[in-house]
């Protein structure tokens, strides 16, 4: 990612108390323990190593869509729809 690599990304949303409810799936193409570790660390709730084949990661998309109807999720408030990384979450 161009301004944010995923890390700070999933640090800064799990800083803020409205929006750190969020679902958040770390795909990565890393297999380090340390990248994994880190990620759980930064409270991800899932880590997912990204698959070499197409196949592969639409089956992979197929079943988080399938776990995802079943769940049932946060309701967010509005200021965390369209918030960005330079700056707190949008109020509109």
């Amino acid at each position: 990612m161009p301004v944010l690599n995923g890390f700070e990304v999933l640090e800064w949303l799990r800083s803020h108390p409205d929006c750190g409810v969020i679902p958040t799936i770390v795909m990565s193409a890393s297999r380090l323990e340390e990248d994994i570790q880190k990620a759980y660390r930064l409270r991800a709730n899932a880590y997912i190593v990204k698959p070499t084949q197409f196949e592969q990661f639409v089956e992979i998309f197929r079943r988080l869509n399938a776990f995802w109807e079943i769940c049932e999720l946060p309701t967010l408030p509005a200021k965390c729809y369209g918030a960005t990384a330079s700056s707190e979450p949008r109020s509109d």
